[in-house]
């Protein structure tokens, strides 16, 4: 029997070893990459799942805010509608109100026309009054004693009361004897207040235009009850014709009301008599305080009682200026006096006449006021229409910065996603990698299996020529050349192995 030397064997435990030692490493290695791809898919489906919460996060967001600014645009539109629709009922109301203030005013004109052509005499005191109670019915004294009343005078051009009043003290049968003028000033009063809520007669004891409102009409329907109760109802009728312009003229009224204005007027005047021994009713109109009034004559309005500072106003214009505010009345005021001082400092030469008749001219301007207020309420009107334009464009424009807004958000998420999904492709292909590297390792350990089984071919055939070495001793020298040339391919293989 042939016994190899030592070495051989070292060799081939030698190779084993190192063939043990790769197979621990390449499956080490296997586990730690199967790992890692575990690990990494893992993450990439954490990733995955988180960036799909985002994205749905993010989308309900743009609906809420789809939602939100819909919901703001059609709050815009609706106050946009709203605003266009008020302003049309503003300017319709502001228009229907200045066309029934002119012709109430004009109405009022034409009453104090008939009233100045009707009063003479004793007659002829301030046409507008109101008779005040001074306490209520319940505070009344008793017995004998007479209520107390406060006369008031109402200036005809501004329609407000005028001076502190005159107290005056009278039975019922001598206050009822009043109650025809009280009547005619009465009737004024209610109309113009109920054509414009803004205008008032600033008496004491109202405290809003509505409790004035409410006021005048309480009175009025005591006047008016009292008239009936006298048998004076055609005062109160005819009242109401000459207010609603039916009468131009006194032709047309009949005689017992004219008889019965012209008595109401006197029995007022007969209580300003009785206020102070040795002063009439004319010494008693002359206290600027108490009545406010001064009497003024026009040539052709005729006489008319009128606050001091409109007397020379009234002079130039006469009840033309009936009806007007008081800016504007002090505008004419100060038009007219600037126009007397500059007729005045060119009263010669032709330098003078070529002024007069450019201030001729601008009188004739004047003589249309209504006109210029009607046209400045115009412009007013237009100017808070072109504001409420204006401020709807600012709210469009905000609208628009909105929408870019929202689109630049929109482009945003779409970046981002776009920017997730390559990841996800890089993910992916990072996955194909590392199948490529498992599949290139799987296939060393096949071809490591391979060299393996051709070592135990060579070891099978190594053994069977020792045993053939061992049977035939004759050929001794030739099995040790072919141990050597299978030690020789042995050592090959492992060293390719290697």
């Amino acid at each position: 029997m042939l016994i190899l030397p030592d070495s051989r064997n070292g060799a081939d435990n030698t190779l084993e070893e190192r063939l043990k030692k790769l197979e621990h490493i390449i499956l080490d290695q296997h586990v730690k990459h199967g790992q890692e791809i575990c690990d990494l898919r893992r993450q990439n489906e954490e990733q995955r799942r988180q960036q799909e919460h985002e994205i749905g996060d993010l989308r309900r967001q743009n609906e809420a805010q789809d939602v939100l600014n819909r919901e703001i645009l059609k709050q815009n539109q609706e106050l946009i509608d709203r605003q266009q629709a008020q302003g049309m009922r503003q300017e319709v109301q502001h228009t229907e109100i200045m066309h029934t203030l002119k012709e109430v005013l004009a109405l009022i004109r034409c009453q104090t026309t008939v009233l100045s052509r009707m009063l003479h005499g004793d007659s002829e005191c301030p046409r507008y009054l109101m008779l005040l109670p001074t306490a209520s019915p319940h505070d009344l004294p008793t017995g004998n004693a007479k209520q107390k009343y406060t006369l008031k005078f109402v200036d005809p051009v501004t329609m407000q009361t005028a001076g502190t009043g005159f107290e005056v003290k009278g039975d019922d049968d001598k206050i009822c004897e009043c109650d025809s003028a009280v009547d005619v000033s009465l009737c004024a009063f209610k109309l113009l207040s109920e054509s414009s809520a803004n205008r008032r007669l600033n008496l004491p004891t109202a405290n809003s235009a509505a409790d004035e409102q409410l006021m005048l009409c309480g009175a009025y329907k005591r006047v008016k009850d009292r008239l009936a109760k006298a048998e004076l109802s055609h005062v109160t009728k005819v009242n109401k014709e000459v207010i609603a312009g039916l009468h131009s003229g006194i032709s047309s009224l009949p005689a017992n009301y004219i008889e019965a204005v012209q008595a109401s007027y006197e029995a007022v005047t007969d209580l300003l008599d009785q206020l102070q021994k040795g002063k009439t009713w004319e010494d008693q109109l002359g206290d600027p305080l108490k009545c406010g009034l001064v009497r003024v004559d026009h040539p052709v309005d005729g006489t008319e009682w009128v606050h001091a500072r409109y007397a020379t106003l009234y002079k130039l214009k006469g009840r033309a200026i009936l009806g007007f505010s008081s800016t504007t009345l002090n505008a004419m005021q100060l038009e007219c006096e600037r126009a007397a001082y500059m007729l005045q400092a060119a009263r010669s030469g032709w330098k003078g006449r070529r002024t007069a008749a450019a201030l001729r001219q601008e009188k004739e301007r004047w003589e249309k006021p209504l006109r210029v207020a009607l046209a400045n309420e115009s412009s007013r009107a237009r100017t808070e229409r072109d504001a409420a334009l204006m401020q709807l464009c600012e709210e469009q424009r905000q609208i628009s910065a909105l929408e870019a807004e929202l689109a630049i958000s929109e482009a945003a998420w779409q970046s981002e996603a776009r920017e997730k999904r390559e990841a996800m492709s890089k993910a992916a292909k990072a996955d194909a990698k590392a199948a490529e590297a498992d599949a290139e390792k799987r296939e060393a350990m096949s071809k490591a299996e391979k060299r393996e089984a051709e070592m135990q071919e060579l070891q099978q055939q190594l053994a069977a020529a020792k045993v053939a070495l061992a049977a035939s001793n004759g050929e001794k020298e030739e099995l040790q050349h072919i141990a050597r040339r299978l030690s020789h391919k042995l050592a090959e293989l492992a060293a390719s192995c290697h």
